[in-house]
């Protein structure tokens, strides 16, 4: 009873913040200077009362109070708006670009965790020997180099050696080696962003977790090596990570701008900036309501696993534990 509670509270909350996210999102396109329509009224064919049809079918003659209920009725039946540019529901529009976003976002941060979780292990194993400073130098670096430069570097470098497919791939059809090929490139500038941020933070939770009593006792008790850190350790840190875990896992979408737009990864992320130049307000409200929905899903999942987790979140009904 007590955890169906805890999951009812997390879901209204989840719930309120959406619905939050959605006016706020729709507020600012609303404030913001001009509309779709503004750049088509420079064009000699484009009359005033042809602009002004336009305008009133997409509802832009109308106030804010009710242009935001014509989206909200469109999103209870699955549409979630209308985008001008390609004039079709949002919904059609995004659904595959959104699966692209996760398929991409999904398994580079698969592959960071895989790189980054024994690295971050032997350098708090190692503490303050030359692997643990050599891996505090790397996670510097690659933290100072920007996520936009190193994607450059890949492409010239692809671009050099021939890295690059020219061929034209339709992910609908392609084959696995195919997809995976697509993917390479922008899935490694991806993993290269999360990477320094995943080895830093699991680095630090299992130091501090290293310090705890209990696990003194364990090492005077003569509890060694991988028996203590499999045994003692990780599992003390497990809060922490089950934490990073779903940040990093929420950041998807917003992450993936960059690489997706480099490498023409067809996802939200291009979609996202060219629906901000276009002024193309449902689908720049869904696509940020998209990311705040994902974040709160990470959100919501990290809280059921600390909740599992964790007995002294059941204990006190829910809620982290503070660090």
């Amino acid at each position: 009873m007590r955890f169906l509670v805890f999951v009812l509270r997390r879901l209204a909350a989840t719930a309120l913040t959406l619905a939050a996210v959605s006016v706020l999102s729709f507020l600012l396109m609303d404030l913001a200077p001009g509309d779709f329509f503004d750049d088509m009224r420079l064009s000699p064919q484009m009359t005033p009362e042809t602009a002004a049809a336009l305008r009133a079918r997409y509802g832009l003659d109308k106030g804010f109070a009710e242009r935001y209920s014509a989206w909200c009725k469109s999103a209870l039946k699955g549409e979630f708006g209308v985008s001008m540019a390609y004039d079709m529901p949002a919904s059609k529009l995004l659904a595959p670009r959104l699966k692209n976003t996760l398929l991409l976002g999904g398994l580079s941060m698969i592959v960071a965790w895989l790189v980054s979780f024994p690295i971050a292990l032997l350098a708090a194993a190692r503490r303050h020997s030359w692997v643990d400073r050599a891996v505090q130098a790397a996670t510097a670096a690659a933290l100072a180099l920007p996520e936009i430069l190193f994607g450059m570097l890949l492409l010239l470098a692809a671009a050099k050696f021939g890295w690059l497919n020219s061929e034209v791939v339709y992910l609908e059809n392609a084959t696995v080696s195919q997809l995976l090929g697509k993917m390479l490139l922008p899935g490694l500038v991806l993993a290269f962003a999360a990477f320094p941020v995943i080895v830093r933070n699991l680095r630090t939770a299992l130091i501090e977790a290293a310090e705890a009593p209990f696990v003194r006792e364990a090492r005077a008790a003569g509890i060694r090596g991988a028996r203590l850190w499999l045994g003692q350790i990780l599992p003390a840190a497990a809060n922490p990570i089950i934490t990073l875990l779903g940040l990093s896992a929420a950041g998807l979408i917003g992450g993936s701008v960059i690489a997706e737009t480099l490498f023409s990864w067809p996802g939200a992320g291009p979609l996202f900036i060219e629906s901000i130049m276009g002024r193309d307000a449902h689908i720049v409200l869904d696509l940020a309501l998209a990311s705040a929905a994902l974040l709160a899903a990470a959100n919501f999942a990290s809280e059921i696993l600390l909740y599992a987790a964790d007995p002294r979140l059941r204990a006190e009904g829910g809620g982290r534990t503070p660090r």
